[in-house]
């Protein structure tokens, strides 16, 4: 970790308050200074806020309206911070959640298939995959998806396989 400002308080301290912040929280938190804006993306605090997480795990449930398929929404449960509902707009394409994995999704392209991301809802940071070869809808795929996807995350090296 490398100092950033001169704040009230050291940086660690606020990183520490920050780690513990819901995710919807922890947007706002950015708006409020420079200083703030530049812990958020420090490479320590990721990987602080990653470890938080983990030992409070959430639940993140996809709703979808029946009537309007293109109309998805994400909802985040967690036991200590609640229930609150959150975004995947900065993709810039509807996409549906594939897998997930220490806080990385591995989103796929409602309307362009073979199309997958990978992103951090936490920073909006995201990595778009080569596009897959296509493949033969059968049976076995879900949603008239011809690729099935998971995904494996190493916070540690700050690595992922598709």
């Amino acid at each position: 970790m490398e100092k950033l400002g001169d704040g009230i308080f050291p940086d660690e301290v606020v990183m520490q308050i920050l780690a513990r912040l819901p995710v919807k929280s922890l947007f706002r938190s950015k708006t409020v200074c420079k200083l703030w804006y530049k812990l958020t993306l420090d490479k320590y605090f990721i990987q602080l806020y990653n470890d938080v997480s983990r030992k409070n795990p959430m639940i993140l449930v996809e709703i979808s309206d029946s009537l309007l398929e293109c109309k998805s929404s994400l909802i985040c449960v967690d036991n200590l911070r609640g229930v609150f509902e959150f975004s995947l707009n900065f993709l810039n394409d509807r996409v549906k959640v594939r897998a997930s994995c220490n806080g990385l999704l591995c989103c796929s392209s409602i309307p362009d298939m073979g199309v997958y991301y990978v992103c951090n809802p936490v920073t909006r940071e995201f990595r778009l995959l080569p596009k897959s070869r296509e493949r033969p809808v059968t049976r076995f795929y879900p949603d008239g998806e011809a690729t099935l996807v998971g995904l494996a995350c190493d916070p540690a090296f700050q690595k992922f396989n598709v």
